[in-house]
């Protein structure tokens, strides 16, 4: 694909991947895309970033901003293209927020997050607010272990791991619709667009970390995670995004 118009440089990232029943997940995806299963499960993962730097081409300087991010997607897929559907993403900056907005039609908040490293071990804590979407809290503390691997095609690393697409959707009037414990019906939405982006394959290490939620999946509608989440770090990483493309109904 040709260059990006968006460079982002990510560093010090945890993976925190919760299995999840597909069935649980299909209200949450846009109509258009089907979930994402490996071994016949669905799977969420918050992507704790401890700095993102995010700079328009040609702009320089100018363009960036640069902070922390935490970032919950979901693995979909639309045909025979596989890709990740983001249910949100909370930026410490609130410009940086206002521009994956406008630019990329993504989910973006803005909220409070608090990073700092001590003795090889990062902190990383975010609070969103509960006005415009409902609060949500994630903490975290982790530090890479393992020496520093691609993830190996076929395997459930690669999966959760190797994207290069996410998918973008529109809301029509029944999308500030809630059942009855306040949950939006995401379900209302539909399939509007899909982008791509350019790097190189991830390098990954195994990661030991101690992670605390509270009304982060509630928020999109999942009931708090039961199972042992799996963990992963990354020193981090450097794309090119390409503004999303629509996608016409036929799914061309």
């Amino acid at each position: 694909m040709a260059r990006g118009f968006l460079r982002t440089i990510g560093r010090d990232v945890l993976f925190t991947h919760w299995p999840v029943d597909p069935d649980a997940l299909h209200p949450l995806v846009p109509d258009g895309l089907a979930v994402d299963t490996f071994d016949g499960r669905g799977w969420v993962s918050a992507l704790a970033i401890r700095d993102v730097r995010t700079g328009v081409r040609g702009l320089g300087a100018v363009a960036e901003r640069s902070g922390p991010q935490l970032t919950l997607r979901t693995y979909v897929e639309r045909g025979d293209d596989a890709g990740v559907y983001f249910l949100g993403i909370d930026a410490g900056d609130r410009l940086r927020a206002a521009l994956g907005r406008r630019a990329l039609s993504l989910p973006i908040s803005a909220a409070r997050i608090e990073t700092d490293r001590r003795r090889g071990v990062f902190r990383f804590r975010s609070r969103r607010p509960g006005i415009a979407r409902r609060a949500a809290r994630f903490d975290a503390r982790y530090r890479p272990t393992g020496e520093a691997v691609r993830p190996q095609p076929g395997s459930i690393e690669a999966f959760l791991i190797e994207r290069s697409r996410f998918f973008t959707a529109e809301t029509d009037s029944r999308s500030d619709e809630s059942d009855r414990s306040g949950r939006r019906n995401h379900h209302s939405r539909s399939v509007s667009g899909v982008g791509e982006i350019a790097r190189s394959p991830w390098l990954i290490r195994e990661a030991s970390a101690n992670v605390e939620t509270e009304g982060l999946l509630a928020a999109v509608g999942l009931d708090a995670p039961s199972s042992t989440p799996l963990h992963h770090y990354s020193e981090g990483f450097l794309i090119d995004t390409g503004r999303p493309r629509a996608l016409e109904r036929d799914g061309r």
